[in-house]
Order: C-alpha cells, then sequence, then structure tokens
C-alpha cells in the first residue's frame, strides 16, 4: 500500500493592511499545553536544515516511511496491516525504539509520529512542526510483530506536544504566526505577525519587528500599540504591511527577527527570534 505524505501548509484568513486586533487570549492556554518535544531525538534529525540558497527551513524529525535510514525492523512494523490501518495511509516519521521489561519480560517500542506541516512556536522564540498523530507499537522479545504485539494510536496534540526547555524568561511578545499573504491588486506581497504578550510584564506601549534578511531588512510597526492604547499581559497583537520592495522571501524558510519595544513605565525590551514564513 502506498503512503502519501499529506502535508501541507497553514491557513488563515487573510487581514485588512495596518490591522491591529488585540484581546484576551483564549487561544493562548491552548498554545502553552502544546510545548514541542521532539527536536532531536537519539540522534535523529534537527527540525532546522539549511536549503542550497542559505534560507533555514523547518523539517520534521525522524525519518519518512520510505527513507533508507529507517531499521529493517521499523520497517517491517510500518508493513503491518494493523499499523497501515491505524495510519490512515499518511506518512509517519519513525522516531525511534525503546527497550524495556513488563512483567519479567523484554520488549521494545517503536515509536512513529505524523506532521501535517503545521508550524507553531512553542516557546514564543522559534518555529516547530507539529505533532497531529503518533503510533506506538511494543513487540515481545525479540522485537518482532506478533500476536502478542500491542498497537496505539494517539491524536491528543497537547500529550503529543509537551517540550521543556523554554526556561523562566519567555519573551514579552512572543511569536504566535508569520504568514506572507499576496495581494492579488496589486500583486504585491505583505507580512502579517501575530504576537502574543501572554509574558509581558507590563502593559506594552510600543512594538516593532524588524525581519533580517541578507539583502535588506523589513520592519513592521505595531501602530496600534501606543501609550495611550497599550497593548496589556495577555493579548495578541497582529500587524499587516507590505514587505519592503528590496527584501526577497521565500514561504517556508526561517528567518531571524528583532522585535524591539518598551512598557509603559519606559522600560525598553529587545530580542531576536526566528519566524517560519507560511502562505495564507
Amino acid at each position: 500500500m502506498k503512503q502519501t505524505d499529506g502535508r501541507r501548509k497553514v491557513k488563515a484568513v487573510p487581514r485588512r493592511r495596518n490591522e491591529i486586533a488585540t484581546g484576551v487570549i483564549v487561544l493562548i492556554a491552548v498554545s502553552a499545553a502544546l510545548i514541542y518535544s521532539a527536536y532531536a531525538q537519539d540522534g535523529l534529525p534537527s527540525t532546522s536544515t539549511l536549503s542550497a540558497s542559505g534560507v533555514s527551513t523547518v523539517s520534521a524529525p525522524g525519518f519518512p516511511y520510505d527513507d533508507s535510514s529507517v531499521p529493517s525492523a521499523a520497517g517491517q512494523v510500518e508493513l503491518n496491516s494493523e499499523f497501515v490501518q491505524l495510519s490512515q495511509g499518511l506518512c509517519y516519521n519513525y522516531i525511534g525504539e525503546s527497550y524495556g521489561e513488563s512483567q519479567g519480560a523484554s520488549f521494545a517500542q517503536y515509536t512513529f509520529n505524523y506532521y501535517n506541516g503545521t508550524v507553531f512556536y512553542p516557546c514564543g522564540t522559534f518555529p516547530a512542526e507539529l505533532v497531529v498523530g503518533q503510533i506506538r507499537v511494543a513487540t515481545p522479545g525479540n522485537g518482532s510483530v506478533s500476536g502478542e504485539s500491542t498497537f496505539q494510536f494517539s491524536n491528543d496534540t497537547a500529550s503529543l506536544n509537551v517540550y521543556d526547555g523554554c526556561g523562566p524568561n519567555l519573551p514579552p511578545a512572543g511569536v504566535v504566526s508569520a504568514e506572507l499573504v499576496i495581494v492579488t491588486i496589486p500583486a504585491v506581497p505583505e507580512l502579517s505577525l501575530t504576537l502574543s504578550t501572554v509574558s509581558a510584564q507590563a502593559p506594552i506601549a510600543s512594538l516593532t519587528a524588524v525581519l533580517i534578511t541578507s539583502g535588506a531588512n523589513d520592519t513592521l510597526s505595531f501602530a496600534g500599540v501606543t501609550p495611550s492604547t497599550p497593548a496589556l499581559p495577555g493579548t495578541i497583537i497582529s500587524q499587516l504591511e507590505l514587505i519592503n520592495g528590496q527584501v526577497t522571501l521565500t514561504t517556508g524558510g526561517v528567518y531571524d527577527m528583532s522585535i524591539q519595544g518598551s512598557y509603559s513605565d519606559g522600560q525598553n525590551f529587545s530580542y531576536v527570534v526566528t519566524v517560519a514564513l507560511v502562505s495564507s
């Protein structure tokens, strides 16, 4: 049975130019729960790769089902009819295997993750691919699939994407999404950036983001964030602006972005994050 990748890019409803939307983050609690865990496991590939053009891209950890690096034992697990039924024809990446004992008997457990290309920001500072499905297969003895093997499927993204590496100092305005919006008439690109102030220490009175590229930089000023209309902690802020004509961007590319601003008490902050540009 041939499996298909099933990958897609994140979609979003285009916003009007210079639109500033602030409100209590209902979904941030969910996003905070979807903290990513599968960066590099057991020496498997990292989620960040460098393309021929020199632009970083986000890639899912592990090995796709048709990768020659998949161990033969894991490949046999993927060919099992019960695994095929659980995978529903989608390409699950082989993440790794572990060994243990249960009631005095040894077993091997194989883990496979499915990524559909959805990008999110577990710490607000770097992009990652969301694990949307996982299959765990426990095989007794020597690791061969038998009638005593167990197959477990989960699509609980909150439990599958737990990451403990964010640290105590989360950014005052963390990244939620960064999207390239193509306006048909005229055919010009715009950048839609959404930030979260869930970790802000106080109301933010000014906020600017600078997208850093090899050719030129592109600056987005959040015009709706002012001393008289500050962004309160626990809100989301979105800005849509035309891209600098000297800047060339790649959909799916990962770029550095400097975020600068000040709190209502005058204290300044500045730091660099990375963003993955998706199309909308």
